[in-house]
């Protein structure tokens, strides 16, 4: 646990908070047993050393003999390439950009809506509200005039026509 105790930063302090909060939920009481501490203990363990040290020396520690390339020997080397590789490309200058210019539109985004207008006194009162009565009539008055128009253009132009 002392290797727990950690100079870095406030990200990788969040991972590692993480690392712990998946290995052993609040939801799942681990207090009245060891498991809590050995959950806890592993997670500390991958984050310092990686997945595929922290087994090897676990295997060894209990005397376990892996046979050589094993499928979980080649699964925790890939999560280890896969780890380190998103280090690698998070640490790009074009994709700190990209991420920078993402950040300050969505912070541009969340000023515009606290300063938008759109707030105010009556304002989304009729939102869920159906149409009115008069409203309706309105509409069916428009659409009938509309269809009576084209049928008496029509009329006109057979009248003409005859």
């Amino acid at each position: 646990m002392w290797c727990c105790n950690h100079p870095f930063d406030m990200q990788t302090n969040e991972s590692l908070n993480q690392a712990i909060a998946t290995s052993a939920p609040k939801s799942v009481c681990y207090s009245g047993t060891n498991s809590l501490f050995s959950r806890i203990s592993m997670a500390v363990g991958i984050h310092n050393l990686g997945h595929k040290i922290f087994f090897d020396q676990l295997f060894n520690t209990l005397s376990m003999s892996q046979p050589t390339p094993t499928h979980l020997s080649i699964y925790l080397e890939g999560r280890d390439k896969t780890k380190e590789w998103k280090r690698s490309y998070e640490k790009k200058l074009t994709v700190k950009l990209s991420r920078s210019q993402r950040q300050k539109k969505s912070r541009e985004e969340v000023y515009q809506e606290s300063t938008d207008k759109s707030y105010g006194q009556g304002v989304g009162l009729t939102a869920g509200m159906k149409k009115s009565p008069v409203k309706k009539m309105m509409m069916r008055r428009e659409k009938r005039c509309a269809s009576v128009a084209v049928a008496h253009t029509k009329g006109q132009l057979i009248e003409n026509a005859s």
